[in-house]
């Protein structure tokens, strides 16, 4: 009789522990989810970050290159040193690129930096004192970010 009992004993312990197992295998998995999706939110939070600072450059070198280009004799926007203009093939807006960098690209706008009441320069020839505001595209590991800024009036 006593055999018996230490063996329902020990089946049961076995069940017990192996609940408490499971129980622990569930926690670490779980935990281990939440991580992996924690770590995914903050690679795609980079990317748009690094896709931001690229597109805050492209707004602080046009912005510098637009008002040096002022004085003392006024710019055309194809003729701003270190940058290339360009127009889409539709021709509805003229883009700015840093020679040789593809990771922003600048539009010019003619009225104001509110997206609803402005538009961009359809060509390279106009001149950079007549920009009011310019939309900077910035590209950073697959993500585009945007920013628009208006440009100071010169003294």
């Amino acid at each position: 009789m006593m055999k018996i009992l230490k063996r329902k004993n020990k089946a049961a312990v076995l069940v017990v522990t192996m609940i408490i197992l499971g129980l622990i295998l569930i926690s670490a998995l779980s935990m281990s989810l939440v991580s992996l999706r924690e770590r995914r939110a903050s690679i795609g939070d980079a990317k748009s970050q690094l896709a931001f600072q690229n597109a805050q450059t492209g707004v602080e070198m046009v912005m510098y290159a637009i008002i040096n280009g002022r004085a003392p004799v006024d710019t055309q926007v194809g003729s701003i040193s270190g940058f290339s203009c360009t127009t889409n093939s539709g021709a509805t807006n003229a883009i700015l690129t840093k020679s040789g960098d593809t990771t922003f690209s600048v539009e010019l706008m003619k009225y104001g930096y509110d997206s609803s009441n402005s538009s961009t320069y359809t060509d390279c020839g106009y001149y950079a004192s007549k920009i009011v505001s310019i939309k900077s595209i910035g590209v950073g590991a697959g993500q585009q970010r945007a920013i628009e800024a208006a440009v100071p009036t010169a003294p």
